[in-house]
């Protein structure tokens, strides 16, 4: 990361702090209907958008080995749609859900309001009663850095302390991983999921650490 972006990241931050925590001014966006889709019971639940969508499957699995996945993750889907997806179904028990979105708001809806949507889609993933959500930070990507850095700042504030919440943020692998992207500079290559499935696979063993399982 630039030293510009760690200086855009730092006042991000002392801003939050000045507002005496709180992370955002806005509400969560209305949930919004999205594509239709069907959804089965899996250990394993992976939601969002089209870098979810586009995750092959062998990669997915090797950071979940030996358990089920099932994927309603939509190209083009925005965080308020997934708040809809996650209405349709309570009635399913993942042990985990893998959580990427947000890109889509980037240009589209205030910082604020996209980060206190990702973080009300958490609170209501966690109503499922999974044993951990792993969601990832927005990704660099070829534009909106300075608005994805916001994004990110705001969204790390309120799921800090989290029970059972995650945050992945693969800033410094991926900008130093030009082949980690397609030549969009947002989708990923095979390379970039290997990334993506690293950081779940660390995310997991920091987890275990901190509930004393070796």
């Amino acid at each position: 990361m630039t030293h510009r972006k760690w200086l855009n990241l730092l006042l991000v931050l002392l801003a939050i702090l000045a507002r005496g925590g709180s992370v955002w001014a806005c509400a969560p966006i209305t949930p919004a209907k999205g594509r239709e889709f069907t959804a089965r019971q899996a250990d394993v639940l992976v939601m969002g958008d089209s870098i979810a969508a586009g995750w092959p499957l062998k990669i997915l699995e090797s950071a979940f080995p030996g358990l089920s996945i099932d994927r309603i993750a939509t190209a083009g889907e925005r965080p308020q749609q997934t708040l809809w997806k996650v209405d349709q179904i309570a009635d399913l028990r993942p042990r985990y859900v893998v959580l990427i979105i947000g890109t889509n708001n980037l240009g589209r809806s205030a910082p604020c309001s996209t980060a206190a949507t990702i973080a009300e889609l958490v609170t209501r993933i966690r109503n499922l009663g999974p044993e951990a959500i792993y969601v990832f930070a927005i990704l660099p990507r070829g534009d909106r850095g300075d608005e994805r850095l916001t994004v990110n700042a705001q969204v790390a504030g309120a799921l800090a302390g989290r029970e059972g919440v995650q945050l992945i943020n693969l800033d410094q692998e991926l900008e130093a991983c030009p082949s980690c992207y397609r030549e969009d500079r947002l989708h990923l290559s095979r390379r970039g999921y290997e990334v993506l499935a690293g950081g779940i696979a660390r995310a997991s063993r920091l987890r275990s650490e901190s509930r004393g399982i070796h």
